[in-house]
């Protein structure tokens, strides 16, 4: 029984998966944590009226099928753009994270998470910690390496509210 709830889920999320991806309404999601450096983007359009599911899913003229392929290959580029700009971001930041001495002789070892966002410009705004390593100093050290790499290159468009892990361990 268990099984059969596990295999009717996963038919359902990969029909509303394919529902999604053959709209011609792109989905908006917010920026994902930089963690694994995995960033997921839509476009809005809220202009367009949305199709109900049965005309989403069933195509309807080969212009439809095209502007589909044109969106999905427009959202991809996006994708592929932000994931190069992130590259450069995580080299020049990484240039200027100093693990204090004082954690440092002391073996403490830590993740805070940063939060802010990069404008149009490249400069940094609202830099905090959203997620305490548990020590002041390694919290501190964050903010200070993403302060102190501002400005960045300008991103292909603003990234509001992202979170960068910093990692400090002992070498």
């Amino acid at each position: 029984m268990l099984i059969n709830r596990d295999i009717n889920r996963k038919k359902t999320l990969k029909a509303q998966k394919i529902e999604s991806i053959q709209s011609d309404q792109p989905r908006d999601k917010p920026l994902k944590t930089l963690k694994a450096q995995k960033i997921e983007s839509a476009e809005s359009n809220s202009d367009q009226p949305q199709k109900s599911p049965q005309t989403a899913s069933a195509p309807s003229d080969h212009g439809d099928q095209e502007r589909r392929a044109e969106i999905i290959k427009r959202e991809t580029d996006e994708v592929n753009e932000i994931n190069r700009y992130l590259s450069g971001f995580k080299k020049q930041l990484s240039r200027h994270i100093a693990y204090p001495d004082s954690a440092k002789k002391l073996g403490v070892i830590g993740v805070p998470t940063v939060g802010f966002s990069v404008l149009e410009d490249g400069s940094v705004s609202g830099a905090v910690i959203i997620k305490s390593s548990g020590y002041a100093a390694l919290d501190e050290a964050a903010l200070q390496a993403v302060r102190q790499a501002a400005p960045f290159a300008r991103p292909p468009r603003p990234l509001h509210q992202i979170g960068v892990e910093i990692y400090f361990k002992r070498d």
